[in-house]
């Protein structure tokens, strides 16, 4: 019997991973931020040439919510030998919980980055990123308005 509230077209939804065919894998990870029924939706996506893209929809990122990230992306950024470059859309995020972050730092400083690429987001994200990447001593970061110019950065600047 299908939901009335889920479209014929959309694939079945199962808690933890949804994994979708092709080259690319997709996965969409749904972490309960609070305890609430809200679910925080997380996409981290291996592409081509070793660049690791991640879509967070949450307005906040709490310690749960960073640790489905970053286990997404180690699983994504193993996919390729090298060293990975980070794409992360802070579009919809609003705030990080000091914890998520210093947590997030650690776990992706254990992946040793190749370049790191954020892009949207409002004024307090781009500022808590940039803290966040300068405490951790990243050696090639850089903040954008927008995923294209982001993109093209991270593809010439960690080449």
């Amino acid at each position: 019997m299908l939901n009335e509230t889920q479209p014929a077209t959309s694939p079945p939804r199962t808690f933890g991973r949804v994994l979708f065919g092709g080259d690319d894998v997709h996965r969409r990870i749904d972490a309960v931020s609070n305890g609430s029924d809200e679910k925080q939706p997380l996409r981290v996506v291996a592409e081509p040439g070793g660049i690791v893209h991640v879509d967070v929809a949450t307005r906040v990122v709490n310690r749960d919510v960073a640790t489905a990230m970053c286990g997404a992306i180690t699983q994504e950024a193993a996919r390729d030998a090298g060293a990975p470059r980070l794409l992360m859309n802070l579009g919809s995020l609003s705030r990080a919980t000091p914890g998520a972050g210093l947590y997030a730092m650690r776990q992706i400083k254990k992946l040793d980055p190749q370049a790191i690429a954020f892009y949207g987001g409002g004024a307090f994200m781009r500022m808590f990123a940039r803290a966040v990447l300068r405490l951790a001593r990243f050696r090639l970061y850089a903040l954008f308005a927008d995923e294209e110019v982001a993109r093209a950065w991270l593809t010439q600047s960690a080449g």
